[in-house]
């Protein structure tokens, strides 16, 4: 019997309302899902008790270090550690306590590939040149490496196939390198002897640097379409298989690996991608937290993008205060960035933040409770139960489409290209986030097909490449206006706002602070103290979010607010009147 007779459970990424989304058993799932590493600590039945039923939870395949630059442990035993020997225990154990907080939970594991010390210590050519304190780990472009972890992900789908939980498990997310993120074990794109035999066989070698970095991140997403097409097969296309790729906007030097996200965009066998909320801001108080991933591009390709919110909370603490044993060097662990803010008020305004943009873009997401009880309050578990009711509610939505106007493009071709520090990036995302224009982002290969669905576009420009200027020229000859943003003279917010008005854009707000919107819902996150003037792109019906307050009518929301705070209200095109709907 093949594995995949064995399953009971069928899931897929579908369109509904325009958008993709996750389908189980042949029923639509409101994307929000939770995560912890550390199960002792998990807030498992209060999430189920929220109205989660998305749950994820680490597999691991071997027992080195989930990141080689700051040597943290990994968090559970790995199945392989032993040569010759399985050892699904613990994971058994995890899975099973999930399901008493949650007797109908449906899981889907972060299966961690990383390769077991006794492999890389006998297969020295299959690893990269150079290591970092637990030595050389295996190289991306190795033959022998992805033959071996297939065969390893053969063991562990067999052994989930025939549990007695197998019923619950409907997809799998594949994940290796460094952080699980499928960057370099070696920080250098995955370089070694197998990296440079097969650039020497790559149909796009032509000899230079330039080339060779691509090849390098080619490499990475090929393993990935490889694994996600060997596990496709494993359960016979019945379940949902994703990974986390396409860093472009928060990775964007070349030894990432994370440039060729059209391929992958491309595979059949990828349902779904993922990426962290930015980690460019968070510790600047009223900016949003951008996307690192082009998000558009994503959904453009019927795949679901699953955002990975593991926002800090006032009950945060350090991993060395949880679990001591696990942070050989506490200066990567201890640090600011490792705690949230310091009331459970501010606490909630980040979480809504995240809630705002998921909504907004109609993209999935999970709850990365990392050392465990970041969310166990009862006020921040009330949020979460309101989230969820409201993505549970758009489903029923006959358009959730978005209504940008704006189109922001990178092409992946071009981190190869430069040495320099990429700030357009970074700060080029800051500046769209506060103009007050919503805007879709895109990898730009995509450009011919959807162009003709904006009014303007913005380029991000780490070098020039040949896509870029077809691109541009294609905006000259069709009188699009259009932005480039360029390291070291990027521009302000007012700058783009005042841009896109002018070509009769819609700007939602004009006070730098950041906007979520789309047909049925607006999100504000301030970015200064004072009142605030969201512009309503035509008299509609509003209120706060989850609220049973009266329904208000204008064209303008006025609301007064703080820094950092966030509101949520939801939009209505049917105006209200004291007797009701009109």
């Amino acid at each position: 019997m093949n594995l995949y007779e064995k399953i009971k459970i069928s899931s897929k990424v579908d369109f509904l309302g325009g958008v993709p989304t996750l389908f189980i058993n042949g029923k639509p799932y409101a994307g929000m899902a939770y995560i912890t590493y550390i199960w002792e600590n998990a807030c498992y039945r209060s999430f189920a008790d929220a109205g989660y039923r998305l749950f994820s939870l680490v597999a691991q395949f071997g027992d080195r270090f989930l990141n080689t630059v700051t040597g943290i442990h990994q968090f559970s035993k790995g199945f392989f550690e032993k040569k010759g020997e399985e050892d699904y225990s613990e994971f058994d154990f995890e899975v099973h306590k999930i399901l008493d907080a949650c007797p109908d939970a449906l899981i889907f594991p972060r299966v961690n590939m990383g390769m077991p010390r006794w492999w890389d210590e006998e297969n020295p050519d299959e690893c990269c040149d150079t290591g970092y304190s637990e030595g050389r780990r295996g190289c991306f472009s190795s033959r022998k490496w992805r033959d071996d972890t297939k065969k390893f992900l053969r063991r562990f789908i067999r052994h989930v196939s025939e549990s007695d939980y197998a019923e619950h498990i409907f997809g799998y997310q594949l994940a290796d390198g460094n952080t699980e993120e499928w960057f370099s074990w070696d920080q250098l794109g995955s370089n070694g002897k197998t990296a440079r035999k097969g650039y020497a066989e790559w149909p796009g070698n032509d000899g230079t640097e330039e080339t060779f970095r691509r090849y390098l991140s080619v490499a990475a997403a090929d393993a990935i379409r490889e694994m996600a097409e060997e596990a496709k097969a494993l359960t016979g296309g019945k379940l949902v298989i994703g990974s986390f790729y396409g860093y472009l906007f928060e990775v964007p030097f070349w030894k990432s690996n994370h440039h060729a996200l059209q391929s992958l965009l491309h595979c059949k066998s990828i349902d779904f991608l993922c990426s962290p909320a930015s980690y460019s801001t968070r510790l600047t108080a009223g900016l949003d937290w951008p996307s690192m991933v082009p998000e558009a591009s994503i959904r453009k390709h019927g795949k679901l993008y699953f955002a990975e919110f593991d926002t800090r909370t006032c009950l945060t603490r350090y991993l060395s205060a949880m679990r001591p044993e696990l942070v050989t060097q506490p200066k990567y662990y201890d640090t600011k960035l490792w705690l949230g803010p310091s009331t459970e008020k501010e606490s909630i305004d980040t979480l809504r933040m995240n809630f705002a943009r998921q909504y907004a873009d109609s993209n999935a997401s999970w709850w990365f409770d990392m050392w465990g009880g970041w969310f166990a309050s009862p006020a921040m578990m009330e949020e979460m139960k309101k989230f969820h009711i409201r993505m549970q509610t758009a489903l029923s939505l006959k358009d959730r489409t978005g209504i940008a106007e704006c189109a922001a493009w990178v092409d992946e071709i071009s981190f190869s290209k430069t040495d320099e520090p990429v700030t357009c990036c970074r700060i080029g995302r800051i500046s769209i986030g506060q103009s007050g224009i919503p805007c879709d982002y895109y990898e730009l290969a995509d450009f011919p097909d959807v162009c003709q669905q904006y009014k303007m576009m913005i380029f991000f420009v780490p070098a020039r490449t040949e896509t870029l200027e077809k691109a541009e020229a294609y905006c000259r000859e069709n009188g699009i206006p259009f932005m480039e943003i360029v390291s070291g003279s990027e521009p302000t917010p007012d700058e783009i706002r005042k841009t896109a008005v002018k070509n009769h854009l819609h700007c939602w707000t004009c006070d730098g602070d950041s906007i979520h919107a789309c047909r049925d819902f607006v999100g504000i996150h301030a970015a200064s103290d004072g009142r605030k003037k969201i512009f309503l792109p035509k008299t509609m019906s509003y209120r706060p979010t989850g609220s049973s307050e009266e329904w208000k009518t204008g064209n303008v929301l006025e609301i007064e607010m703080m820094k950092s705070e966030t509101a949520l209200f939801d939009l209505s095109n049917s105006l209200v009147s004291k007797e009701g709907v009109e």
